[in-house]
This record gives C-alpha cells, sequence and structure tokens, in this order.
C-alpha cells in the first residue's frame, strides 16, 4: 500500500503587502487563499511612528548635519597618499551622513574609506524598521567597497566617521573595530 503524499503548502506574494496561504496543491479543486492577517491577527510591533512627511528607505534624505568648529581641517593637511586632503574626507562623511536614514533613532552617522588609488567609498547608516536590525555605516561602506570592485581590505589606507553627539546609536565603537581588522589605520 503506497503512502500518502504530504500535503505541499504554498506562500505567494501580492503587491508585496499581502501574503496569502494556500493549503492544498489538489489541482482538482481551485486554491482557496487566505490572507496571512486571517492566522496572525495581532501586528508583531506596533504601528510605525514615522509621520507621513519622513522620507522612506529609498527616498532622498537629508539630515542637515554640519561639522562642528573645532572639526574644520585648513586645505594645507595633506595625508599620506599626498593628494587627498582631510577636509575633503570629512566633507565625504559629512555627505554620507546626511542621506543616512535614521528616522527612527534620530542617530543618523556616515563613514567613507580611502584606498590607496584615493577612491573614495561612502556608507550611511539605515535603519530598516524601528523594531528590526540595521545596516551601521560601517557595513554599507565595505558592501561600497566590494560591490565596486575596491580589491583587498589592506589598500584602504583611511577612514571616516560623522556621526552626532548624544544620541541613542553611536557608531564609534564598530567603526573603530573595523578598520582595526581591516588594518588600516584609524
Amino acid at each position: 500500500m503506497a503512502e500518502p503524499k504530504p500535503i505541499r503548502r504554498r506562500w505567494q506574494l501580492f503587491n508585496f503587502s499581502n501574503l496569502y496561504y494556500s493549503g492544498s496543491t489538489n489541482n482538482q479543486c481551485p486554491p482557496q487563499f487566505t490572507p496571512l492577517s486571517h492566522f496572525l491577527p495581532h501586528q508583531f510591533a506596533p504601528h510605525d511612528p514615522l509621520s507621513s512627511s519622513t522620507p522612506l528607505l529609498l527616498e532622498t534624505h537629508h539630515n542637515a548635519l554640519t561639522l562642528l568648529p573645532n572639526h574644520t581641517v585648513d586645505d594645507d593637511d595633506a595625508l599620506c597618499n599626498g593628494h587627498l586632503h582631510n577636509h575633503k574626507l570629512k566633507n565625504a562623511a559629512l555627505e554620507a551622513a546626511n542621506k543616512s536614514h535614521a528616522s527612527y533613532t534620530a542617530s543618523p552617522s556616515g563613514v567613507i574609506l580611502l584606498d590607496c588609488h584615493d577612491n573614495i567609498y561612502k556608507g550611511s547608516y539605515l535603519e530598516f524598521a524601528a523594531f528590526n536590525p540595521s545596516l551601521d555605516p560601517i557595513q554599507a561602506v565595505l558592501v561600497a567597497f566590494v560591490a565596486t570592485g575596491g580589491g583587498d581590505y589592506h589598500n584602504i589606507v583611511d577612514v571616516v566617521l560623522v556621526e552626532k553627539e548624544d544620541v541613542a546609536v553611536k557608531q564609534e565603537q564598530t567603526a573603530r573595530f573595523g578598520s582595526v581588522k581591516m588594518n588600516s589605520r584609524w
């Protein structure tokens, strides 16, 4: 006697907002779709606390950050590569921080990497949702470095972080740890 076939379950996404479930793959009966909200009537987290005017993750952000006066650098402060100046790197990191999506914690930050060929790679802090993990700027800049063919981590000669003071989420320790692990100087 043949063993009964196990019932296969199917999940389908429609418009990314409704997940439907069909309990049978029996071809004789049309599938009956039930929205996932039927099985999970209570949300996992509270409603989104952001206002409707807050830009979404992939929309343009400008956090209006500026560097403190004691963090400005003169034009004659050249780096070890002799080509780029610290102010250019700080401004690039500031630009990355201004583009970060930190709408839930109000902790925008940005990191840049400089390689030995004078290429600058930028990474911005990205909060996906209030109760989910985020992508810190050092992870984002490493993705940019690898995705654009930055080469070996030993090519990195400088790392610059820009973040606000006195915020809920600080990136300095993670950036320092990451830069040490990449054998870059801080």
